[in-house]
């Protein structure tokens, strides 16, 4: 009665549709359009710095205990360090469901407490959120120019501390990057004669370089302050500084020169061949890629000219082009669909009325999620785009209700009765969305997503009844529309009951044992259009002589090859490689024989390349960690390991993510000597300590730049051995030669140690060419048996891996979930279950169509199938709804409206977009409504009771 007042009204629908459309219009003005990180979890990176000490030391002295003091904070799910010259590494992953807001504030109280608690001069930690894995979003290179003096300060202390102060950014990390340090040189004959130890020079400097002292005391009448000046203002004043030695006084000047100079740099970065800095740039879980990218490059622009730097990757981009692509599959299905509806209708007016529905719909839809807050990012254009398709049901069945109504009144009452069923429609496909929002952990964006559609469904359904009907009434119907030709096609198909029984029964028995037999698995792999190669050189070989002969690679590349940019990192004992290619420009075979080039011009390298790119189908990898009481057998172990897997067809290549033993000189303490000289061994290797190490010492400030204050000898940039065994050292009152008090053999040892989970560990990388994830899992546990590990000895997968299981079962449960949610919503309606579950069955039933194709190609079941099967359950129960409760003779329009429109929707989404969610979900609406369409017009009403089949009684009456 209401509505029928409503139709009835000539002002007030249109004067709501403007108050509505005007509210939204101002409320979502100011539109947002981004794309969200697609990063996941909670993890924290520290890194802590001891210039001079090897791994071993970093893991007894640094590691082990700051481990167990981070042992202390909660919902730590697993912890992995790496101990490597200079630098500890320790990534700590967190609980899901932990309280973010203090968690940085808690860590940073456990590092405190840390660094309290040692007297070795480490640097501050620094801490690192949601940034522990995954590519840069951001790579930005800088050229480095040699003959004038390189900006890298310039980066380090300017740049870096504006980067990182973005909201956006999680991390920054510098490769190539040249800083300046303050270098105080002493000459070591000289402070030995003056009988200085360089430990006296460093107290020095350290106790020069601390705050000044403020005291006060009380007078008669007043408190008077006083000041201490205690910290120098200059370097220059370092040169008249004071040392006590046992019987004078001496200058820092006499034995010691103090200047700005550049640090040693342990790796070089060159783009194409020239040398230059490469910045890399990591977004939080929670930031847009968009905004992250802009205002990096607005920073990076106010320093630098184009001409001066080149945006190596940008993540942004990335989405954008992907974003174009959803775009114009969306305008595409708009006008397939536009092709469908002047096909199907002869009225101008009607056809014109359906098709300006599409776009208002999608401007309510667009404003109302920006008055929502919500940024209009990549996820949600996808939502947008697939649910074009089903916005328009509603409007295909009560324009068809106005065909068969010649006046307004029997029009308006059909459509209150229709207003039920169309409830119902609208319910089923919103319905099999609400498990999905839970499931953003896997699939990052997936909530956006089904959010999208859910709204697009809503609102639409809303401007359909409310305002579509008054638009009807003014249009005028003088003759039937040539859907009547299509019906009647369509009716003369026909199977007996027996027949389709036994088809009806094959379809879903196909849909079971594809669902049961075709692997599962879960995608990771980002497509980009680049090559990674690691090349492992002797672990002792400089980074210099690398890049020489990486050098002739990358020349050879971008002589023989279209090839865009190759970005080079050399460091001691390996090289990185990062080729960016054109896919449009260069082909698949070239791409093989660039490989095959890499392969046989490396030299003394050994390259690691993931050529899996080349196979039909994703490959994916998976790390192990042999975890133990002593990290040279747990390499022992792993390389046994990987020797197995190895000799598995289905591994691609098995890579070791540790080096091979470094060799070292060892200084073994002459007893006899020691004692002679009353010397103690720990006393003559802190001395040589401070000969050799180089150590930073303090921190100097100077106009709002911070430099390390490095100690060393002049002759250690010269350093050879005949010049240590030579070398003299101040032990007590006498000088003695090194070589008199120490012997020199060499001896193997480990140069990066990795630690998990507070045990030493060794860890190898395996890459699978196919197969499901799950059986990858097995193969591996295989070879470790096969291994055999010995007692306190264990094996580990990485975190994504351990967590596969539960994200498959997570996805199934959502799928299975959304299809009880089905049922449920199908009994409240028709107060029958039996009837219900026959309902039901025509959703495994069009699934034979799209899942017979994957069992034909052999692919994988991915967790974006099971969202593509759910989106396509609520379009394809719809069909069974109707028949079961009116026929199909009624029915039989709407069916074929509804389930053309959405395969003509889902059309574009298939040809223009190469993977991703976007792709899986158009490729199940087409198959499946396809597949629903055919059972609906031959099969299925014959699988339900005989009161169904009406259509058969009307055609004859006709």
């Amino acid at each position: 009665m209401i509505l029928h007042k409503w139709y009835r009204s000539k002002r007030i629908p249109l004067l709501m549709f403007i108050f509505i459309t005007c509210l939204l219009i101002y409320s979502g003005r100011k539109i947002s359009f981004g794309n969200n990180s697609t990063k996941t979890g909670t993890a924290c990176c520290i890194e802590v710095s001891y210039p001079g000490m090897n791994g071993k030391f970093l893991e007894e002295e640094i590691a082990i205990p700051l481990e167990n003091q981070l042992a202390k904070l909660s919902g730590i799910k697993e912890l992995s360090t790496v101990c490597e010259e200079s630098r500890v590494t320790i990534v700590l992953d967190f609980d899901e469901n932990i309280n973010k807001r203090n968690l940085y504030f808690d860590v940073s109280r456990e590092l405190d407490i840390f660094k309290e608690s040692i007297s070795y001069p480490i640097q501050n930690p620094r801490i690192y959120f949601d940034s522990t894995g995954g590519s840069p979003d951001l790579i930005i290179c800088i050229y480095h120019d040699s003959k004038n003096k390189p900006k890298d300060n310039l980066i380090e202390k300017d740049i870096v501390p504006l980067l990182e102060g973005l909201k956006e950014v999680s991390m920054v990390r510098i490769l190539g990057n040249k800083e300046n340090e303050i270098s105080i040189k002493f000459d070591s004959n000289k402070i030995a004669r003056k009988r200085i130890v360089p430990q006296g020079i460093a107290e020095l400097i350290q106790d020069r370089t601390l705050q000044d002292i403020c005291l006060s005391y009380d007078g008669k009448s007043y408190t008077e302050a006083l000041k201490f000046k205690t910290k120098v203002t200059s370097l220059n004043d370092f040169s008249g500084s004071l040392l006590k030695t046992q019987d004078q006084f001496v200058k820092l000047s006499d034995f010691c020169s103090v200047s700005l100079r550049e640090k040693e740099v342990n790796e070089m970065v060159k783009l194409n061949g020239r040398e230059c800095i490469e910045i890399e740039i990591y977004a939080k879980n929670d930031s847009s890629i968009f905004k992250l990218s802009k205002k990096c490059q607005t920073t990076i622009r106010s320093f630098f000219s184009e001409n001066e730097y080149m945006i190596l990757y940008d993540e942004a981009d990335v989405q954008l082009k992907s974003i174009k692509k959803i775009l114009l599959s969306l305008l595409q299905s708009f006008a397939l669909i536009t092709v469908a509806v002047i096909i199907i209708f002869k009225n101008k007016a009607l056809i014109i009325s359906v098709i300006s529905f599409l776009p208002v719909s999608l401007l309510w839809n667009l404003f109302l999620l920006s008055a929502l807050g919500i940024e209009i990012n990549k996820d949600i254009i996808t939502g947008i785009c697939i649910s074009l398709g089903i916005i328009i049901d509603p409007l295909l069945v009560i324009a068809d209700l106005r065909i068969e109504s010649n006046e307004n009144d029997i029009f308006l009452h059909e459509i209150q009765k229709s207003i039920p069923a169309l409830l119902t429609s609208i319910g089923t496909n919103i319905i099999v969305f609400i498990p999905f929002f839970y499931v953003d952990k896997i699939i990052p964006g997936i909530s956006n997503l089904c959010f999208s559609i859910v709204m697009m469904i809503a609102t639409s359904f809303i401007l359909a009844v409310l305002f579509y009907p008054i638009i009807l009434c003014r249009i005028e119907m003088e003759e039937k529309d040539n859907i009547e030709l299509w019906n009647t096609k369509l009716n003369v198909f026909t199977l007996s009951r027996k027949k389709a029984r036994i088809v009806y029964v094959s379809l879903i028995t196909i849909s079971i044992f594809a669902i049961f037999f075709l692997n599962h698995d879960i995608k990771w792999n980002k497509s980009l259009d680049l090559i990674s190669v690691n090349i492992e050189y002797n672990p002792e070989k400089r980074f210099e002589f690398i890049d020489k002969s990486v050098g002739k690679i990358v020349d050879h590349i971008n002589k023989s090859y279209m090839v865009e940019k190759i970005i080079s990192i050399s460091r001691k004992g390996s090289c990185e490689l990062k080729i960016f290619y054109d896919r449009k420009k260069i082909t698949k075979k070239n791409l093989i024989n660039l490989i095959d080039d890499i392969k046989t011009k490396t030299g003394d390298g050994i390259p690691f390349i993931d050529d899996g790119m080349f196979d039909r189908k994703p490959g994916f990898d998976i790390e192990v960690a042999i975890e133990g009481l002593d990290s040279s057998v747990c390499r022992k172990l792993a390389k046994e390991l990987a020797d197995k897997i190895n000799r598995i067809e289905a591994s691609a290549s098995t890579v070791l993510n540790f080096k091979g033993l470094e060799t070292s000189l060892l200084l073994t303490m002459d007893d006899h000597m020691l004692n002679r000289l009353n010397c103690a061994p720990l006393e003559l290797a802190d001395n040589l300590y401070w000969y050799l190490g180089a150590p930073i010492i303090n921190k100097w400030i100077e106009n709002m730049k911070e430099y390390d204050v490095r100690l060393l000898d002049e002759q250690h940039d010269t350093f050879n051995i005949e010049s240590l065994i030579d070398k003299k050292v101040f032990i007590g009152d006498e000088l003695y030669k090194i070589g008199s008090a120490v012997k020199f053999s060499k001896k193997d040892f480990i140069g990066k140690l990795h630690r998990k989970n507070n045990k030493p560990c060794a860890k190898i990388t395996v890459h699978f060419k196919y197969g499901s994830m799950k059986k990858a899992k097995s193969i591996i546990m295989d070879a470790v048996k096969e291994v055999g590990l010995p007692e306190n000895y264990s094996f580990s997968f990485d975190k994504r891996t351990k967590e596969y299981q539960d994200d498959v079962r997570n996805i199934t449960f959502s799928l299975l979930s959304s299809i009880i949610l089905l049922f449920v919503f199908i009994c409240i309606f028709n107060e029958n279950p039996k009837s219900s579950l026959a309902i039901l069955s025509i959703i495994p039933a069009a699934f034979a169509f799209p899942l017979g194709i994957k069992l034909m190609l052999h692919a994988c079941l991915t967790a974006e199938d099971f969202i593509g099967m759910a989106v396509a359950s609520g379009l394809v129960v719809n069909n069974a709804i109707l028949i079961e409760s009116s026929g199909l003779y009624r029915n039989r329009k709407s069916i074929f409206l509804t389930n053309l429109t959405t395969i003509m929707g889902a059309i574009p989404m298939i040809l223009l977009v190469s993977s991703g969610i976007e792709k899986d979900l158009a490729f199940y609406m087409l198959f499946s409504s396809a597949g629903a369409m055919l059972i609906s017009f031959l099969i299925f009403p014959r699988i339900i009771s005989d009161n169904t089949l009406s259509y058969r009684c009307s055609l004859q009456v006709q």
